[in-house]
């Protein structure tokens, strides 16, 4: 995990440029044809923030809070008329989900 944190620090990216990449995300599953809900379910995977100083307190410094970020895509989502043939059960979407299902989930 730590060479590409370290290199992401090092650009300096900062939070909103983040959140610019999440919402890049979100139509580009579109144009891909995928429903971007599945991107709203790998935010929610996302660790909140501790008292940990290590490096991904480090990370989360130039990262929005993961359920800002959350929230952020789902009002996207809330705001836009999806295309009907958009899937979330093709062979290839099912294989990304089952990738995301063996994260470990966040502690709450």
């Amino acid at each position: 995990m730590g060479l590409p944190i370290v290199n992401l620090l090092a650009v300096g990216y900062d939070r909103g440029n983040e959140t610019d990449a999440d919402l890049l995300a979100f139509y580009n599953l579109i144009r891909a044809g995928w429903n971007p809900a599945a991107e709203i379910r790998a935010l929610d995977r996302i660790p909140q923030p501790s008292g940990d100083s290590g490096l991904f307190a480090r990370w989360l410094m130039t990262h929005p809070d993961p359920g800002e970020r959350s929230r952020t895509v789902s009002a996207e989502l809330a705001g836009v008329t999806l295309p009907a043939e958009l899937s979330d059960d093709s062979f290839a979407f099912k294989s990304v989900r089952l990738g995301l299902d063996v994260l470990p989930k966040p502690k709450r």
